[in-house]
């Protein structure tokens, strides 16, 4: 035993004569005594042995092991059991499930089609047609149309415009270059922008071959089948690209270029 064991395991009191009543007879003086020699240090380590485990500390025992390794401490020791009860669903409910599916409006569907995905957020930037492309049951006014024609150009089609679309000429010719800084050069840009895309929206569906409408801008407009039955929507001659949508409240076409408003 180390030092240092012993110091905090002070062995118990043993007898310092070697255990001879352990040993018959028969045995000689000077076996017993080498015996006993060999038996003490076997008997001093187990007095030890037996302080130690009664004397020290619990200081080596591990620690318990928490739920998962996963877990922050703090989260784990902060986790606690929710404080409302779990509320159980009605009876009468659960027996007649509402078998009713909700089916997609333009406003849902228009921003699916990732390659008009800018006349998409131009569109849903609008005061006002968000709500009106909405559920026929969710209009306020009864004397809305129930159902729109989107022509949504293409992003290449806007991305090719010697302007952007919030820009007017006229504004450049009246106000020059800064026509839309201040105040009111913002309010001339929403104006502009807010046309444009009304200049793409009809309210009508399904809209005929030849049936003239005017544009949510006021611009009549209508279509035509040229060169193959490819549509073109006149009399600016934009071709349709195809139409990808129809919805509960309209379709969606995609132009290949831009109308002007």
């Amino acid at each position: 035993m180390t030092l240092e064991a012993s110091l905090l395991c002070p062995t118990p009191h043993l007898p310092l004569h070697p255990p001879f009543h352990l040993f018959p007879q028969s045995i000689t003086f000077e076996m017993q005594i080498l015996v006993a020699l060999r038996l003490v240090p076997l008997l001093l380590s187990l007095a030890g042995l037996a302080t130690c485990q009664l004397a020290l500390p619990n200081i080596f025992r591990p620690a318990p092991k928490r739920a998962s390794s996963l877990i922050p401490p703090s989260t784990y020791d902060n986790v606690q059991a929710p404080i409302m009860p779990v509320i159980p669903s009605n009876d009468q409910d659960a027996a007649n499930p509402d078998t009713s599916t909700h089916t997609p409006t333009l406003l849902d569907t228009l921003p699916l089609t990732r390659r008009i995905n800018i006349f998409s957020s131009l569109l849903r930037d609008h005061p006002d047609l968000p709500s009106i492309l909405s559920p026929p049951s969710n209009h306020k006014n009864d004397q809305q149309p129930a159902n729109f024609t989107i022509l949504a150009p293409l992003n290449s089609a806007l991305q090719s415009l010697p302007h952007k679309p919030w820009e007017d000429s006229n504004d450049y010719a009246t106000f020059g270059e800064r026509a839309y800084d201040g105040q009111g050069g913002q309010d001339r840009a929403k104006g502009n922008l807010k046309k444009f895309v009304e200049a793409h929206v009809l309210p009508k569906s399904p809209w005929r071959q030849g049936e003239k409408i005017q544009t949510l801008a006021g611009k009549e407009v209508w279509w035509e089948e040229k060169a193959g039955k490819k549509r073109f929507i006149m009399p600016d001659e934009v071709e349709v690209d195809d139409v990808v949508s129809q919805a509960e409240n309209g379709e969606i076409w995609v132009l290949k270029g831009v109308l002007k408003s």
